[in-house]
């Protein structure tokens, strides 16, 4: 699973047609040998509420869901997304990923989406950089998976001593291999980064590889290093990408409240910015959203919160999940900065 293809499935939930059959939303930790056992208990409270009419839909979706479920923990991945509706007209989609969701289950007439759009927002693509003296590994990330590779390594040059060359003539050699090599390398990596629209590096490596490369970046590409990281020759690359990916969502946490403070900057100036769910809600509905900020601690409306977040993807505007912020809390957990100048109509009434 790629952002693109999270994309591409976003786009299908926020598009379906809604009926009157219970559509199921289920989010599980895989790692937590509880997930199951937790969805079970939820799923029977929601069974409590529901009329009697939609029960036997409800138990189909269900049982597809568990053993969906009993199927991925199998599997090497860390959580899964499943919706299922039953009925006249059927839906069923399982995602599998590498990186962390919480266990729930929601009932509702449309799917819930806003967990996948968190996991999109937190876990951009970004690009690893491992490199050695004598080799390296160009990794590119969406979603904390691998989805692309490309490697290159130095010729051996150590058996032609004695040889062919004397050993002064190996050093020489070796230095002018070790600069082209390492101009090879960033030219193969600055392709790669500008070319895939990638906004942010990650460069792994021992003291020595690093400190080659760290001064042959070019702007484009120092601008774009979110950290450098040591790294053993006996990691793995799945190993260097498991420890990259903390810091990064920290770096993407630190990007959002950048985004936060422009909102703020606009609110006290009375510029391109709303807040508030009504007054947000409004500006969505004209088309006037560029970003739509939504606390991560909105624990209540959930309809609401992902009316909201189905509108904001079907106008094209980006959507920013924000954790632990005063300013989005005080304004019923949302805001909005605008692409242009936008005020809510007002109801005038006469006697």
């Amino acid at each position: 699973m790629d952002r693109r293809h999270l994309e591409e499935h976003v786009r299908t939930l926020i598009t379906l047609d809604e009926t009157p059959q219970p559509f199921l939303s289920a989010y599980l930790d895989l790692r937590d040998p509880l997930a199951l056992h937790k969805l079970k208990e939820q799923a029977r409270r929601i069974r409590m509420t529901l009329p009697r009419e939609q029960r036997p839909a409800f138990e189909l979706a269900l049982g597809r869901i568990e053993g969906s479920a009993e199927r991925l923990k199998e599997q090497p991945i860390q959580s899964a997304a499943i919706f299922c509706r039953e009925g006249d007209d059927p839906f069923f989609l399982s995602l599998k990923f590498r990186v962390e969701l919480p266990t729930e289950l929601s009932y509702d007439t449309l799917p819930h989406v806003f967990r996948l759009i968190e996991l999109k927002d937190s876990y951009d693509r970004y690009v690893v950089l491992i490199v050695s003296e004598e080799e390296a590994r160009i990794l590119e990330i969406s979603l904390g998976e691998v989805t692309r590779q490309v490697w290159t390594e130095r010729a051996a040059l150590r058996d032609r001593v004695g040889r062919e060359w004397t050993r002064r003539h190996y050093q020489n050699h070796r230095r002018h291999r070790t600069e082209a090599f390492y101009k090879e390398v960033l030219e193969i990596l600055e392709r790669r980064v500008l070319a895939g629209g990638f906004a942010h590096l990650v460069i792994a490596g021992n003291a020595q590889a690093i400190g080659l490369l760290r001064p042959r970046l070019s702007k484009q590409l120092e601008s774009r290093v979110v950290e450098i990281l040591s790294h053993a020759k006996r990691q793995s690359p799945t190993d260097v990408v498991r420890s990259t990916i903390g810091s990064f969502v920290e770096r993407e946490q630190l990007e959002t409240l950048a985004t936060v403070r422009q909102l703020r900057e606009e609110i006290r100036k009375g510029g391109l910015a709303v807040v508030g769910r009504d007054s947000t809600r409004d500006a969505l509905e004209a088309g006037a959203v560029d970003v739509l900020l939504l606390s991560a601690d909105w624990e209540d409306h959930f309809d609401e919160r992902e009316q909201l977040v189905r509108q904001a993807e079907r106008s094209g505007a980006e959507i920013e999940v924000v954790q632990n912020e005063e300013l989005l809390e005080a304004y019923e957990g949302v805001g909005a900065l605008l692409r242009f100048p936008f005020s809510p109509a007002l109801t005038l009434t006469t006697t």
